[in-house]
């Protein structure tokens, strides 16, 4: 049995709390998903005017979070219908026992970078993107580093893992159909993983969007900390965004083998894959209190 955490009032420093008793199935995925998609139109206006009178810069930091606002304004609101009578579900729990915080943190901050060592050949196999895209892409990397900072490494994992692992992967976890079944835990990782792939709306972020949201669904599955995640998504984007500004303009698109040479990226690449082993065996240590995983419940 998983174990059963006091009701905590909603409202108080725990941000996440007041999401708990919102437990969305497939249904609800799609649900979000059209509620993001309200929330892009809505920023659409808000952009251009900020375009126009702030920047770009500025128009980013604004309008990104408008995005979510919907589909967090219903969440909560569907968590506090259903808090009177439905069990609840932490988004962030803390189940890291036996190997600790900070040893997960230090596994999975160095699993973020060895993953995106292996799946270096087949983003490279991937066609050229368009130069728009190109173009769309790169403007996120550009101007003021704080700014690139706050948008790319902090608000991008906070909102995203919020939707995507919080909400989404949690729901398809622990949510009950008329029958009392729950989804496969896979397939719950697989289909969370889809949904990050499918928001980002553009095939060349989505492919990698959805190996790399297998490894922090599975991450989430065994830990059920949001914290974890949005750490590894942190990893993730400021890796990105720190070569982005090391690389000369020339070497950007480049691979790595080209950058460094064959010989060093194949052992590279063999070193990734043996991290990568001996990282799934330590993160399985990790006792799973239900087979659907260690979000933490909550009830009366």
């Amino acid at each position: 049995m998983m174990p059963v955490t006091p009701h905590r009032k909603r409202g108080n420093y725990d941000l996440f709390s007041t999401y708990s008793w919102y437990v969305p199935g497939v249904g609800g995925m799609f649900l979000l998903l059209a509620f993001i998609l309200v929330g892009t139109v809505i920023g659409v206006p808000v952009m251009l005017l900020c375009n126009t009178y702030l920047g770009e810069e500025y128009a980013i930091l604004i309008t990104y979070p408008l995005m979510f606002i919907p589909a967090m304004m219903y969440s909560k609101a569907a968590s506090q219908h259903n808090s009177a009578f439905d069990p609840g579900y932490k988004l962030n729990s803390s189940n890291f026992k036996p190997l600790g915080a900070i040893m997960c943190a230090v596994l999975v901050s160095i699993a973020v970078l060895a993953f995106n060592v292996i799946m270096e050949p087949i983003n490279q196999a991937m066609p050229e993107m368009s130069d728009t895209l190109k173009q769309a892409l790169e403007s996120m990397t550009e101007g003021t580093l704080w700014m690139n900072i706050l948008s790319v490494s902090i608000m991008a994992p906070l909102f995203e893992e919020w939707l995507c692992r919080g909400m989404v992967l949690r729901g398809l976890l622990n949510h009950k159909d008329g029958n009392g079944n729950t989804m496969n835990p896979f397939w719950a990782i697989a289909t969370s993983a889809l949904f990050f792939a499918v928001i980002h709306m553009n095939l060349w972020q989505g492919l990698n969007a959805f190996a790399v949201g297998f490894l922090l669904g599975y991450v989430y599955y065994r830990t059920g900390s949001l914290s974890l995640t949005m750490l590894m998504h942190c990893v993730n984007n400021s890796f990105a965004l720190i070569l982005s500004r090391i690389l000369p303009e020339d070497m950007a698109d480049m691979a790595t083998w080209d950058v460094i040479g064959m010989v060093p990226f194949l052992a590279l690449f063999a070193a990734s894959v043996a991290y990568m082993y001996f990282f799934v065996k330590k993160i399985q240590t990790i006792s799973l209190q239900s087979p659907q995983g260690n979000c933490d419940m909550i009830q009366e």
